[in-house]
């Protein structure tokens, strides 16, 4: 179980990043996209599973908050508790994810900490900082007393969604980035992204996102692959994540794919922020 926890935090931790973009508005492609604060929660459930995964059920909620401006950086605030259900009939597991983080605007600095709980115990704890230096990326892991080098072209995840949405609204098609977000300690990925074609029309089921009904929305699918990881063969990668991207950033409709294991996370509410101005 405590490997899947591991799993689950890290994938906790990108869901979060894909989801939680900020306001793109109708700003054309050139002049970048502009995040926005806001609430956004989502109800996850079980979409599929292999009997080989273990797991009969899950089911859980993610809330997940940006604030922030372009002047003083974006801090990101996220819960999600989860219940898991195994195929051998035992007591049910609850996984309590707690993270809070920080990144410049710029997109070189980048502060996390991360708290797990297993059962309402405190399961494990992490606290980094991550730099771009002149010979790349400066991990520290507080939590573990260790230092580790990433290479100069990782990206922080508030810069790679950047990448992501505007490529989307000047109707590009893919995007390849090696991205570091923390949830791993000092593990990165190559993730490429998949733009599908503009959707209209769209209508989103829930009363708090009747501003989305006349935005633009793309379906987007990221492929997550271990940059370490030794393979034979044709690379495949470790998991996927699906979704359907508004113009203004939120998301709706997401798919974890994770081989034998699918999960899915509903749009249930999200709140727009007032963000404060850079004067």
């Amino acid at each position: 179980m405590r490997g899947f926890a591991i799993f689950m935090a890290a994938w906790a931790r990108r869901f979060v990043y894909f989801v939680l973009l900020g306001l793109a508005g109708t700003a054309p492609a050139a002049a970048g996209a502009a995040f926005a604060s806001h609430l956004a929660v989502y109800d996850i459930h079980l979409k599929h599973a292999d009997p080989a995964s273990g797991i009969a059920d899950v089911t859980g909620r993610l809330v997940v908050e940006l604030m922030g401006s372009d002047c003083e950086g974006w801090s990101v605030g996220f819960r999600m508790v989860s219940r898991f259900l195994d195929t051998e009939g035992a007591d049910p597991r609850v996984i309590d994810l707690q993270s809070n983080s920080w990144e410049s605007n710029d997109g070189r600095q980048m502060r996390y900490s991360q708290r797990e709980f297993l059962n309402n115990a405190l399961n494990a704890e992490t606290k980094l900082t991550a730099n771009h230096t002149d010979k790349g990326v400066a991990v520290a892991v507080e939590s573990a007393d260790r230092k580790a080098q990433l290479p100069a072209d990782v990206v922080f995840p508030m810069a790679h969604q950047r990448r992501i949405i505007e490529a989307a609204m000047r109707a590009g098609k893919i995007d390849r980035s090696v991205i570091y977000d923390g949830a791993e300690e000092d593990k990165y990925y190559t993730a490429v992204t998949f733009i599908g074609p503009e959707l209209k029309g769209v209508a989103v089921p829930q009363k708090d996102a009747a501003a989305l009904a006349d935005l633009r929305s793309w379906r987007v699918s990221t492929s997550y692959f271990d940059t370490l990881a030794e393979t034979e063969g044709e690379e495949v990668p470790s998991h996927q994540i699906s979704m359907r991207l508004f113009e203004n950033g939120v998301s709706s409709d997401l798919i974890l794919d994770y081989g034998n294991l699918q999960l899915e996370g509903k749009l249930s509410q999200f709140e727009l922020h007032k963000s404060p101005s850079c004067d």
